[in-house]
């Protein structure tokens, strides 16, 4: 890489850092929402502008060359999306997922556009396995899919 391609990459990143740290702020700001009780309409909507979110951090990561985010944020958004469909529902696994994922984008962009320390490298391996677990049929999710409609955004797990 030449020294004006460097320059280049570390001005795009200089931006990048602004707009992702706005994109996580509004994710989080979205899952704590979330977690508020409300009516399905609401919880579908507030579901689509964190999808969006994540939808924009990881263009905005790929255009960075800032691959370890991407890859967290295309999971995020397949968990949301499958949300979206009523394959999921919203209960302390999910949002212990969420946390776990906004916590841990926040560090690997802290570290990687910042002065952040650095990250565990099996960090976004790892919030991608626990996003992708989410999705993962559970032997008494298998048996009750067939019989029933998963639930809504709006639906809730039972508490543990």
């Amino acid at each position: 890489m030449t020294q004006d391609d460097e320059r280049f990459l570390k001005q795009l990143r200089a931006t990048f850092k602004l707009e992702a740290e706005e994109h996580l702020a509004g994710m989080t700001a979205q899952v704590l929402q979330l977690e508020r009780e409300q009516g399905p309409d609401e919880a579908a909507r507030v579901v689509e502008t964190l999808f969006r979110e994540a939808h924009s951090l990881k263009g905005a990561a790929r255009s960075v060359n800032l691959a370890e985010i991407e890859r967290v944020c295309q999971v995020l958004e397949r968990v949301l999306s499958a949300l979206k469909r009523g394959e999921l529902s919203l209960g302390a696994r999910f949002f212990d997922a969420m946390s776990a994922t906004m916590d841990g984008l926040a560090r690997m962009l802290a570290h990687q556009v910042g002065d952040g320390p650095a990250f565990d490298a099996a960090l976004p391996a790892s919030l991608a396995q626990s996003l992708s677990a989410l999705m993962a049929p559970t032997a008494a999710g298998v048996a009750m899919a067939g019989a029933q409609a998963m639930p809504s955004p709006g639906a809730r797990e039972p508490a543990a």
